[in-house]
C-alpha cells in the first residue's frame, strides 16, 4: 500500500477503539473484565501491525476488527481460564524479596528473606509477588490464580505467616 493510504488505514483502526471496547465488554464473561484495556489495546496493536494483511475486498475494517476482538477475548479466558501456569522467577523474588513494601516488615536482610521466599510453597510465593511486588488488587489476583475472591486476604494472610514461621525457625525473630 502507498504511505498515503496506509496513514488512513491506521486512522481507521484508531477511530474504531470504541467499537473495539464495546465488542470486548461483551465477550469478556465475568471474572475477566479486569482484562478489558489490555484486551482493547493488544487488538489495536495488532490491527495496526497487520493493516496491510487487511484487504477492502473481503470486508469492511469494522467487521475485521470486530471479529479479531472476540477472538482474542476467547482466547485469552481459554488461556486464563483452563490453563494459568504463572511462574515466579529468581528476578521476582529477588525485587520482591528487596522492596520496601514487603520486606521491612520481617526485618531481615533481602538475602535471608529471598532464601526463606525459597522454602515456601509454589503458591505461596505466587500470591506474594502478585500482591507485593506487582501490585495486582485482590480481585486482579483472584482471576489470575482462579481462588475465589473472597479468600485472597486469607490466602494472602497464611502465605506470610508461613513464611514468618520459616525465619523464625532459622532463629530470626519477629
Amino acid at each position: 500500500m502507498e504511505r498515503r493510504m496506509m496513514e488512513t488505514m491506521e486512522q481507521a483502526v484508531l477511530n474504531n477503539e470504541a467499537m473495539v471496547r464495546k465488542a470486548a465488554k461483551k465477550y469478556l464473561t465475568k471474572g475477566y473484565e479486569y482484562w478489558l484495556d489490555d484486551v482493547v489495546q493488544d487488538v489495536l496493536m495488532k490491527a495496526w501491525s497487520r493493516i496491510g494483511q487487511f484487504d477492502e475486498k473481503l470486508g469492511n475494517l469494522s467487521s475485521w476488527m470486530y471479529t479479531m476482538t472476540r477472538n482474542h477475548c476467547f482466547d485469552l479466558m481459554e488461556r486464563k481460564g483452563n490453563s494459568l501456569s504463572i511462574r515466579v522467577g529468581t528476578d521476582d523474588l529477588k525485587n520482591l524479596s528487596d522492596s520496601p513494601s514487603f520486606s521491612d516488615e520481617y526485618g531481615v536482610d533481602s538475602k535471608t528473606l529471598r532464601k526463606a521466599l525459597e522454602r515456601v510453597g509454589e503458591r505461596d510465593r505466587i500470591v506474594l509477588t502478585l500482591k507485593y511486588y506487582f501490585g495486582y488488587s485482590g480481585k486482579e489476583i483472584a482471576v489470575l490464580m482462579d481462588i475465589p475472591e473472597k479468600n485472597i486476604g486469607m490466602t494472602v494472610m497464611r502465605a506470610k505467616d508461613r513464611l514468618k514461621r520459616i525465619l523464625v525457625g532459622w532463629g530470626c525473630g519477629f
